[in-house]
């Protein structure tokens, strides 16, 4: 382990029940890593994050540290969704004696509240597109490339498209307009269909990490259309997001295949 463990901080995946990173069947890769207080900070501030308004997703939400803040912090309802089990069963077990701390160091209605604030649940994402469908900003922690996944195993991600492609159709199709997506990487994907999401980036915090002590970007994505638009001079048809072609010219977004590999060769440089 790095200086991150050095420096003191338990990473928590490997402990018991929770054995280090492990490959789901929609995964290509092994993946786990925990987010620390100083990346849910600057997230809460990032994403604009507000009680009352918004409601906060993680997907992959691990040991459920990430919603717990954002509740505690923010007073907005916070989902996590995970998929393994044994992650999600110790973050159940986190989340009780958390509320009990809060019960005897704060008060009976402080906890009570955090209670209803708090939503964990386990399962593939896909499993929960209403929930999916009333949240407002999002984290998923898509570092090392699992979130892509490797198309020439579709088995591996149900048979119809990898882990990004099927949330971002989700997002697209029920999100409001206005919703914000936080990710590690960029998702390269959208630079073949610019107009639908409007991206920024801003540099995480010290002490970010489990797994590096590195201060790398974050991505904040804000849903702003449900349509791209054809690159095309002589055409600029607006297409479904979905939509492999346009549907007027028949072109497909080659120019933005070329963009999205320059930016992730840029970014790996």
């Amino acid at each position: 382990r790095d200086g991150a463990a050095a420096a003191g901080r338990w990473d928590l995946e490997y402990a018991a029940g929770i054995r280090g990173n492990k490959r789901q069947a929609t995964q290509d890769v092994a993946m786990y890593g925990s987010i620390f207080e100083p990346l849910v900070e600057a997230l809460v501030q990032e994403l604009g994050i507000q009680g009352g308004r918004d409601v906060f997703m993680d997907v992959g939400s691990g040991l459920g540290q990430a919603v717990a803040q954002v509740a505690a912090t923010t007073g907005c309802l916070s989902v996590g969704i995970e998929i393994d089990e044994s992650r999600a069963e110790l973050a159940d077990a986190f989340f009780k004696e958390y509320l009990e701390q809060v019960k005897k160091l704060v008060s009976k209605v402080a906890s009570e509240r955090l209670e209803r604030l708090i939503i964990l649940e386990l399962g593939d994402f896909c499993n929960f597109r209403r929930k999916i469908k009333n949240s407002t900003a999002f984290f998923i922690n898509n570092y090392g490339g699992w979130w892509r996944g490797d198309k020439s195993h579709p088995e591996r991600h149900g048979g119809g498209g990898t882990p990004e492609t099927k949330f971002l159709d989700i997002c697209v199709d029920m999100c409001a307009l206005g919703t914000r997506v936080a990710t590690l990487e960029r998702l390269v994907v959208l630079d073949a269909k610019p107009g639908v999401f409007r991206h920024r980036s801003f540099l995480a915090p010290e002490g970010s990490y489990s797994w590096t002590d590195t201060r790398t970007p974050v991505h904040v994505y804000t849903l702003v259309s449900r349509c791209w638009e054809c690159e095309r001079p002589a055409c600029r048809s607006p297409n479904a997001f979905g939509a492999a072609e346009c549907y007027r010219c028949r072109a497909r977004p080659h120019t933005g295949h070329r963009r999205a590999r320059a930016a992730h060769s840029a970014a790996a440089a």
